[in-house]
């Protein structure tokens, strides 16, 4: 079964598993596990059998009856039912709190759009091996190549793709105000004066960059945080702010959006306006017509490079890969919880199994004095669901904690809820009912003339 299931479990982790026949210390991990498996499994009846003290057992006080060796086995039963039901437990409300938080992250409003919308890249080697005015001359025209696609809704090139801005600065930042020898670090990106329109970003104040405005090439726009924590003199809008030694104004302020994965925290942001070299072409799609658009870019990216392959990459895709490993841990979680709900069902079945054939007099006298189906149904199973309940009970402050440094990585993330244990303990408790159900009818419906002959 596991060499089966390898494939699947190494796609599921991101990892390659592979089981090393050869090495024989797979096959010493192999017998000593059946080995422990074996004599732990076989050592308690065992012991259990060699006790039996035959006089005692034709009395009726041997296993099976009431007596303190009696109620030490049957406390080890019920705490490795509970031990079993808190590990399933802790399972169930990691996975809830986990799959809230993917969802939180694929719902949070970013404040940039990110649908319908393809990237592709001009790398600066093969930028600059065109020679820079024929480079600049190659950018241009696959812009206009582009635009004149019917299926392309707006073009746009920048240095980064806003879904995650790495490149940042110190050293050359000078405005205002700014403490001497201080050099602020901030995150920077080189954008047209369409990217603002492509990706819907909003302004709090000012303009964005404009089209044919020679001095814009200066200029600068930041976000809030950057106006904030830079310690920028008010009113931001007309300050001078020099990146890289262009003596430029501040021209526009834009709201604060996530262009770093919801671990980090919101940094100071510079966008400028360099015309020469910005190589990651961003193109907005109309809906539907993605297959069109990307088919328009390929045509216009061999006319420049026919040797090279076409890549590019949906930023949807691109946001989605930074939160793979969030996913898998969700998967796996869900994964374990199954595996070990099952193996706690196990232990509850049998558990109901031998408790409802030591009560089967009982059973049989409370059927004769007309108790109903359901009123011994709910005698038996209640026991077992008190077992259950210590388990959430013991589950739940252990989940919480872990879950909370979980969460603590996100500089964004949700708060846990009550109702998330709720939910994974409403699971727990109708799984353990079901399990314990079919024991607890069928001895309920035992023919009782049956179960007080036996006896």
């Amino acid at each position: 079964m596991v060499q089966t299931a390898l494939p699947w479990f190494s796609n599921l982790a991101g990892r390659s598993f592979t089981l090393p026949w050869g090495d024989p210390l797979t096959w010493i991990l192999f017998g000593g596990t059946l080995g422990a498996v074996v004599l732990l499994a076989g050592i308690y009846p065992a012991i259990l059998m060699a006790g039996f003290k035959p006089l005692e057992v034709l009395r009726g006080s041997g296993p099976g009856s009431s007596g303190s060796g009696n109620g030490a086995r049957s406390a080890l039963r019920q705490s490795l039912v509970v031990a079993q039901f808190a590990i399933s437990v802790t399972l169930l409300i990691c996975t809830v709190v986990i799959g809230q938080q993917l969802s939180f992250i694929q719902n949070k409003d970013l404040g940039y759009e990110r649908s319908n919308i393809f990237s592709f890249e001009i790398g600066w080697r093969q930028f600059h091996a065109l020679g820079k005015e024929r480079g600049k001359s190659m950018l241009s025209s696959l812009e206009q190549s582009l635009r004149q696609s019917s299926a392309i809704a707006e073009v746009s090139r920048a240095s980064d793709s806003p879904v995650h801005l790495e490149s940042t600065h110190s050293g050359s930042i000078e405005f205002d105000g700014l403490p001497e020898g201080s050099e602020p670090t901030v995150t920077k990106l080189n954008a047209d004066e369409h990217f603002a329109d492509l990706f819907q970003l909003e302004l709090a104040e000012g303009r964005w960059f404009e089209a044919g405005n020679s001095s814009d090439a200066d200029n600068v726009l930041l976000n809030e945080t950057a106006a904030r924590e830079l310690g920028l003199p008010q009113p931001w809008l007309g300050q001078r702010f020099s990146i890289y030694g262009s003596q430029g104004r501040v021209i526009g302020v834009l709201r604060d959006f996530n262009f770093l994965p919801l671990q980090e925290r919101m940094t100071p942001l510079v966008i400028y306006n360099s015309a020469d070299w910005r190589g990651n072409y961003f193109v907005k799609t109309l809906p539907g017509q993605s297959s069109k658009a990307l088919a328009a870019a390929e045509t216009a990216w061999k006319q420049w490079f026919p040797e090279r392959p076409f890549e590019f990459t949906f930023l949807d895709e691109d946001f989605n890969k930074m939160y793979q490993t969030e996913q898998r841990a969700g998967m796996l979680f869900i994964l374990f919880a199954s595996i070990a709900i099952f193996i706690a069902c196990l232990g509850l079945f049998g558990l109901a199994t031998f408790v409802a054939s030591q009560r089967t007099k009982e059973i049989g006298i409370r059927k004769v004095l007309g108790a109903s189906v359901a009123g011994i149904t709910g005698l038996l199973a209640k026991d077992f669901l008190k077992l259950v309940v210590i388990a959430i009970v013991i589950a739940s402050p252990v989940a919480n904690y872990f879950m909370q440094k979980w969460l603590a990585d996100f500089a964004y993330h949700i708060e846990i809820r009550w109702w998330m244990f709720a939910i994974a303990g409403a699971a727990a408790v109708a799984i353990a009912f079901l399990t314990v159900a079919f024991q607890s009818v069928k001895a309920a419906l035992a023919n009782p003339v049956v179960s007080l002959r036996s006896e």
